[in-house]
């Protein structure tokens, strides 16, 4: 062990289990995380392995593939190190097989994600919340990105909140903020524009997105409303977007490479998603980035982020009125939009930087050092 210090901490070696490698061109958060960490950590001075799984499964990212990686992960592949640490439900069985405490670091709790779908979705969630429910009872330490995911990971998992941390996550901000300057040139779309970057699940509600649409466009008959991602639900969102005669009004982008979704943020005036749960929201801390103003429910580990009347509004969940006028109130008011947006901007370079996260991460895994 290096006895350079860097902060307050020695340099620190930790292995980061994860098994989703190839799903950051997916939109995998729990992907991009690791990548953050790894890109916060070592800008501190400290070493980190990436252990993720090869061969086939490599190329694999459905869950039950990840569930495989972890049968398959083995003690031989960690090495040296002070720290073992699984995203979600990765490396649970490595727990006590090497001498390294372990940390499940959970982005969302599985088990209460899993509330809000049905079908084949529900049931693989059902199946990963057990694993994860296993990583979390057998950690050392579990961290939460948020307030509400450690009280849902104490109640679901029966985890003691006296093992559980809440650690805010980061991004890349830096590297957010050159893309948005490089597309700053890039002509804003001729009408106001509402955008929604999200997975298409049910519990990211944006059915209510598409009915607070219907009751804005007699007054905003130009309002555009430019919705990014994929996912079970496009089919029954985009049969709702014909039924409501949204046609004109909304468009389905699907998955968008990362500088065609910060041109998407660019020329939007308004960020909204009205998700039922969050286990944090990173798409809020983008369009933060962005200097949008957002609008979204108040629900799960939203209002963490999202201040209400400082840098967006936040309305009662299953309330389509409250969320259509909240849209109609920044609609309305160019200045109010600067305003909250500027807002957005501040906190997120304040928030969500890299090594401001790998500083807040190691102060919480600190007494295992």
């Amino acid at each position: 062990m290096s006895i350079r210090h860097t902060g307050y901490f020695r340099r620190v070696r930790l292995v980061l289990v994860t098994a989703t490698p190839n799903s950051v061109a997916q939109g995998s958060g729990t992907h991009v995380a690791a990548c953050n960490l790894q890109a916060g950590l070592e800008a501190l001075g400290h070493e980190v392995q990436v252990l993720a799984p090869r061969g086939l499964l490599a190329a694999r990212t459905d869950p039950f593939s990840r569930i495989l990686s972890n049968i398959l992960f083995s003690r031989a592949d960690v090495g040296r190190c002070d720290l073992l640490v699984g995203l979600d439900l990765d490396g649970w069985l490595l727990a006590g097989r090497v001498a390294a405490p372990y940390v499940a670091w959970l982005h969302g709790v599985i088990a209460d994600e899993a509330r809000f779908e049905r079908g084949l979705p529900r049931l693989s969630l059902g199946v990963q919340g057990m694993a994860e429910r296993a990583a979390a009872r057998r950690a050392a330490m579990v961290l939460a990105l948020s307030e509400y995911s450690a009280g849902r990971v104490a109640a679901l998992y029966r985890v003691p909140a006296s093992r559980i941390r809440v650690v805010h996550p980061g991004f890349d901000v830096t590297r957010w903020q050159k893309a948005l300057a490089s597309v700053a040139s890039v002509a804003p779309v001729d009408r106001l524009c509402v955008l929604s970057v999200g997975h298409m699940y049910p519990r990211k509600n944006h059915a209510a997105l598409l009915r607070a649409a219907a009751v804005l466009k007699p007054a905003f008959p130009d309002l555009a409303v430019r919705i990014v991602g994929d996912g079970p639900e496009r089919a029954h969102l985009v049969a709702q977007s014909a039924r409501l005669k949204l046609g004109g009004t909304v468009t389905f982008l699907g998955h968008l490479p990362f500088t065609a979704l910060a041109e998407e943020y660019a020329r939007s005036h308004i960020f909204c998603l009205p998700s039922l749960q969050e286990g944090f929201g990173m798409v809020f801390a983008e369009a933060m980035t962005a200097g949008k103003p957002i609008v979204a429910c108040r629900a799960g580990a939203t209002p963490e982020v999202v201040v209400h009347e400082h840098n967006g509004y936040l309305v009662p969940a299953g309330d389509d009125l409250a969320l259509a006028d909240a849209l109609a109130t920044l609609l309305r008011d160019p200045a109010l939009r600067l305003r909250m947006g500027d807002s957005s901007r501040q906190e997120a370079v304040r928030r969500f930087g890299l090594e401001p996260a790998a500083k807040r991460f190691l102060e919480a895994v600190a007494p295992l050092l």
